[in-house]
């Protein structure tokens, strides 16, 4: 039975909206994770896709990604991807900014989005 609230208790946004790939990389749209303390990027493949996510983060929005360290990763970055498989990765970084790289070496569809939760404020107002 469910007696916790969660829906104002977490943003969820799009890095990558659904695409179809083919062998390649997909790097997502950088998201602001200001203001919430916990940071989840989650994966989502269709079809015959076959790949790996890495999470990137930068202190800016437009530029100086790089991948996130291990140590501010929780999971496997660069874990393999499997055909209709959801894959998470924990972020405990301190920078502002972070978005999904997906690694694919198979056509597919995938779709990632980052999920913000333990907000400063709350309810969030997310939809």
């Amino acid at each position: 039975m469910s007696s916790k609230d969660l829906k104002n208790n977490i943003n969820v946004e799009p890095t990558i909206t659904a695409v179809t790939v083919g062998a390649a990389t997909t790097t997502g749209d950088p998201i602001d994770v200001q203001g919430y303390e916990g940071v989840t990027v989650e994966l989502t493949s269709g079809l015959l896709s076959v790949g790996t996510l890495a999470i990137h983060e930068s202190d800016a929005s437009g530029s100086g990604f790089a991948a996130a360290g291990a140590g501010d990763v929780i999971g496997t970055q660069l874990s393999s991807l499997v055909i209709d498989d959801v894959i998470t990765l924990g972020y405990i970084g301190e920078k502002r900014y972070v978005k999904a790289v997906v690694v694919t070496s198979t056509g597919g569809i995938i779709a990632s989005n980052v999920i913000m939760s333990h907000p400063h404020v709350a309810p969030t107002g997310a939809n």
